[in-house]
């Protein structure tokens, strides 16, 4: 704000030291009694700092949509808003995060809300995010409040952003409120880049055991097949191998656009509801990827319900919300069954030893605990602490819990190669032996 004042008082100075225009007959008069003044009072000047402050607040108005902008700010925003992009991914969690962060700090500041949310406008990276906040500062001049505003825009702004902000405007605890919204966030997206980051090394040792197979179809088996096909007998192995790599070769293209539609198929189908349902299922039954998934799925939701409570949501409303933002749709189903327990006078921990597959005796007995003490905001930030941590451990380790299994498939992979060229090298001194 204060770079668009200094932008919009720099023409004022440079027409003149110590006059504006917007008071020219002050001006006229004024030289007329500098030139037959030698010493001019300065009464002349006292009459000028009003001037000037009346031109910059004509210039200056309230926020009320962008009208505070001088003209060439408005033809450079109509200019980025010219081009129409594609996007092939969704408005980034961290770019939210951030915004978040920043809208705490102006608040914190004594910015009006109005002009903190233009100002998040011009500040986020995304212009996606940066319509979004433009068109929500539009919905506050009208009367609207934050929460509800961020409520038209659900793929942005997940329901526990907008529970904790609406509790936020209506308790006076707004700034607190964002606050705890951006530590929860920020843990959040760590933790899941951890996560992500655990599954690199297997997917590079993945891809380069796949590059190598293709070499050897491509470059070894083709200088080996006009010498093996010299021999008599030919292990059946070999020769099935041999037929399977020429195959290979002569059917490349037709094999590449197979396996792409493949993978996009398999891509459409985990993004539909048996799909997601079938991931779900296999992330809670595979041995070594079962207990990274559970303990992630509990850090979660010990998380969001003890940030929810915190900020003062009522404890069926709070599991109401932290159950929807469960990503897991078997763990999801269990919970909503818990909620309607709770809501029926059963305690939280009660209807959790109902399922004590999915929730270890310790989650189970801190929170009863809490209950009992009305502790379970702290007794909810244990548990993800102690979850949070299992994550970040097994994460670290899982390139080393996989190394075995990727052994074993590399393994059979260039055993079988060995075979396929040593066995009837084999055959071949074998016969000559005998001769």
């Amino acid at each position: 704000m204060a770079d668009e004042k200094a932008t919009m008082q720099k023409p004022n100075l440079g027409a003149s030291p110590s006059v504006t225009p917007a008071v020219a007959p002050v001006q006229n008069t004024a030289k007329a009694k500098v030139e037959t003044q030698p010493n001019p009072e300065p009464v002349s000047k006292a009459t000028e700092i009003p001037a000037a402050k009346e031109e910059k607040a004509t210039e200056i108005r309230p926020s009320d949509g962008g009208s505070s902008l001088p003209d060439e700010k408005k033809k450079t925003k109509k200019k980025k808003k010219g081009g129409a992009q594609i996007y092939l991914t969704g408005i980034s969690q961290l770019t939210v995060l951030v915004s978040i962060r920043n809208l705490y700090l102006m608040l914190r500041s004594g910015l009006a809300l109005n002009e903190a949310v233009r100002t998040l406008a011009e500040q986020t990276p995304d212009e996606r995010l940066q319509k979004i906040y433009l068109e929500i500062g539009d919905k506050i001049d009208g009367g609207k409040n934050l929460a509800d505003s961020m409520k038209d825009y659900p793929k942005v702004f997940s329901d526990i952003v907008v529970s904790v902000i609406t509790v936020g405007e209506e308790g006076g605890t707004l700034e607190k409120n964002l606050l705890f919204l951006s530590d929860y966030l920020k843990k959040a997206h760590t933790l899941g880049k951890k996560i992500q980051g655990a599954l690199i090394y297997p997917g590079i040792v993945f891809l380069l055991t796949f590059a190598e197979m293709l070499g050897v179809i491509f470059l070894i088996l083709p200088k080996l097949e006009d010498l093996f096909k010299s021999f008599e007998n030919v292990p059946s192995l070999t020769k099935a191998i041999l037929a399977g790599s020429e195959f290979v070769r002569n059917n490349a293209i037709l094999l590449a656009i197979g396996l792409v539609a493949l993978i996009a198929l398999t891509l459409v189908f985990l993004r539909s509801k048996l799909g997601k349902r079938f991931k779900d299922v296999m992330g809670l039954k595979t041995p070594v990827i079962k207990k990274l998934n559970q303990n992630n799925i509990l850090a979660t939701f010990a998380r969001t319900l003890g940030i929810l409570l915190e900020t003062g949501i009522p404890l069926v409303s709070a599991l109401d919300i932290a159950t929807s933002t469960v990503s897991n749709s078997q763990y999801r189903k269990i919970l909503e069954k818990v909620v309607k327990d709770v809501k029926s006078g059963r305690s939280v921990a009660d209807s959790l030893s109902d399922f004590d597959k999915y929730f270890p005796p310790t989650f189970i007995k801190m929170i009863e605990v809490g209950e009992s003490t009305g502790t379970l905001e702290e007794n909810l930030g244990y548990l993800y602490d102690y979850h949070a941590e299992e994550v970040e451990e097994m994460a670290n380790n899982l390139s080393t819990l996989l190394e075995p299994l990727l052994l074993i498939v590399i393994g059979f992979m260039i055993g079988g190669l060995a075979l396929i060229i040593i066995g009837p090298i084999y055959q071949l001194t074998g016969s000559i032996n005998e001769i």
